[in-house]
């Protein structure tokens, strides 16, 4: 997890989100929560000077969603699909809005619990031994036969071969859009972006 995902993650459980009063020079919830918002804006340019930014709502949206923010889910389950037919579409092949939906909810779902069920994400091969009258899980140096010593689930057997391409495809646009996110409203919180 990011630095500024776990602190947006505070943020969003946080039940005081007073700000100012603090010298210490400390971040706020309010300003990480602040940061977030900004960065899902676009910001225009003013005059020639000013540089234009495109907003990243589809990246501050999947952290939202990602730190338990369930109300984002549909927002973020549309764009995604909208994105797979879009994809699809300039590569020649046919894709559904059913279809694109059930890629966009398995991309998501990795997302949320891609932890090996067979190692527990480890990545290893456990046994449970007995010492001293105790049971106690012994993690081993053989890689887990599931997962290949990933630790994560296996992604691809997800997925039929022909859909494939575009599974993989949003799972790189999905972890991509969230550390850019997650990178801007870093330089945000460190004042290395200068906000309008």
């Amino acid at each position: 997890m990011s630095k500024f995902l776990d602190g947006y993650s505070r943020a969003v459980r946080a039940k005081n989100l007073r700000s100012g009063g603090d010298d210490s020079g400390r971040v706020q919830h309010s300003d990480t929560l602040m940061a977030a918002a900004w960065v899902s804006k676009p910001v225009r340019a003013s005059g020639d000077a000013g540089k234009a930014r495109p907003g990243n709502p589809l990246g501050v949206a999947l952290m939202r969603m990602f730190v338990g923010g369930d109300q984002e889910a549909k927002a973020v389950l549309r764009l995604l699909t909208e994105m797979l037919i879009s994809k699809a579409y300039r590569a020649g092949d046919q894709l559904g809005p059913a279809s694109a939906d059930l890629i966009a909810l398995l991309v998501l779902g990795w997302h949320r619990n891609s932890v090996c069920p067979e190692c527990g994400g480890h990545g290893f091969q456990t046994a449970v031994g007995e010492l001293g009258g105790n049971s106690r899980v012994v993690m081993g140096d053989t890689p887990c036969p599931a997962c290949h010593g990933t630790a994560k689930r296996p992604f691809d057997a997800m997925f039929p071969p022909d859909r494939l391409w575009l599974a993989l495809w949003l799972r790189e646009k999905v972890e991509a859009k969230q550390a850019a996110a997650h990178a801007e409203a870093s330089k945000v919180l460190s004042g290395r972006m200068e906000l309008e």
